[in-house]
């Protein structure tokens, strides 16, 4: 595996924000922020890879830089009883506990 470190972040950043909004675009717009405060939360595997608790916690930072709300980052096996599920990585969920974006 090749580390983070290794990887321009331009490269990395890009790579991120086009695995997050391509399923956003097809779906429509979500609610992560409202009025400066967190209304969703970033979902990632029960047993994350490296590469995806690197990229939920790069998300948590950019959301945060540009609106000012620290979005929580949890794993698949921690319910979520509202607000968007934003789920990144390997995730196991169903219907019940995540949103899916392309149906």
């Amino acid at each position: 595996m090749i580390p983070a470190t290794a990887i321009p972040r331009t490269i990395r950043l890009t790579a991120l924000l086009a695995a997050v909004i391509a399923p956003v675009i097809q779906a429509g717009a979500i609610e992560m922020v409202r009025e400066g405060k967190p209304v969703g939360t970033i979902v990632i595997p029960a047993q994350p890879l490296d590469v995806e608790a690197y990229a939920a916690k790069e998300l948590q930072y950019h959301i945060e830089m540009s609106t000012g709300a620290r979005l929580p980052i949890v794993g698949e096996n921690i319910s979520v009883s509202t607000g968007t599920r934003m789920c990144l990585g390997r995730n196991q969920g169903d219907e019940t506990n995540s949103e899916k974006f392309a149906r």
